[in-house]
């Protein structure tokens, strides 16, 4: 079940502050946002474009064509974007149909995205990309607002930030000692490093496949799959063996009918390591399994990835 964070007064200004800071948003300007607000994305952004004097076009949910439709008509100038909106995004053929030249930027964040389909976004409606890094535990924590080296990090650590800690989770004490130790650092769940002050995000320890004594994070094997020209999403996951534990195996929607499996296994052959190859095979389906958050269902693609 989903547990209920708490947050400080103060953090969240601090955050809104910060954010505000990065951006560079200006008052009078056009915030989008289709995000459900009892989510940290929605209801932190919207609340970052009142404060700084934007105006807020609200949305229940994302549509290639309506979210077009909308930045045309509003003269809309930020929207946040998590992955599947950033994919559609990325393949859609409306983007010549409307006039999408008031948007400026767009912050991406919630999971892994493929280098190659934020490039695709940002050169097709000629905006400038954000990535960031955040939790609903400590909201954003980093943001990337260089758009040269946006390919690779989320971004250094913002202004106002030192440390970030959580709360806890509302009358929940077992989980909230679960997640933080006893010297205060919050166990995000997220695999990672630090190289020259940016922050890198490579995976996520529960969704880690192991093979073997190897760990094999899924968002890798997904981010080579996606920058073929014939995939249009793709979601990896492990599915269990006797003598290995876990042989990673990929569901892949394709964009051209053409693609078959002895192609994309190459692929991955040709640019990753030996225990990162796809031993469990490749299956084709219509969709891969995603919650509204933009975050690929595991439980779901497991399952159909057993079938």
């Amino acid at each position: 079940m989903p547990k209920c964070v708490m947050h400080t007064h103060y953090s969240i200004i601090a955050t809104l502050l910060s954010i505000w800071y990065h951006l560079g948003y200006k008052r009078r300007e056009t915030f989008y946002n289709e995000s459900p607000m009892f989510h940290v994305g929605g209801y932190m952004f919207v609340m970052l474009a009142l404060q700084g004097g934007l105006t807020v076009i609200m949305d229940q949910e994302f549509d290639v064509e309506k979210t077009l439709v909308a930045i045309q008509n509003y003269q809309v100038n930020h929207l946040m974007m998590v992955p599947p909106i950033m994919l559609e995004m990325s393949q859609t053929d409306l983007h010549n149909k409307y006039d999408t030249s008031s948007w400026k930027t767009s912050l991406t964040g919630g999971a892994a995205i493929p280098t190659s389909i934020m490039k695709a976004v940002s050169e097709r409606f000629s905006i400038k990309i954000v990535p960031g890094y955040g939790m609903t535990e400590f909201s954003t924590m980093s943001l990337n607002n260089n758009v040269k080296s946006f390919k690779d990090a989320v971004g250094s650590i913002n202004v106002n930030v030192e440390i970030m800690m959580t709360k806890g989770y509302y009358r929940n004490r077992e989980a909230t000692e679960q997640a933080i130790n006893e010297d205060g650092f919050l166990h995000t769940g997220d695999i990672g490093h630090i190289k020259n002050n940016m922050l890198y995000v490579v995976g996520r320890l529960k969704e880690i496949i192991k093979y073997k004594t190897f760990q094999v994070p899924p968002a890798e094997i997904e981010n080579i799959l996606l920058k073929h020209p014939g995939v249009r999403d793709a979601g990896v996951v492990g599915i269990p063996d006797q003598l290995c534990g876990e042989l990673p195996k990929a569901l892949v929607v394709r964009k051209l009918p053409s693609v078959d499996a002895d192609e994309l296994l190459q692929l991955i052959k040709r640019e990753l390591a030996d225990y990162k190859q796809l031993r469990g095979g490749i299956q084709f389906v219509d969709k891969i399994p995603k919650s509204k958050l933009g975050k690929i269902d595991r439980i779901e693609l497991k399952k159909l990835a057993m079938l």
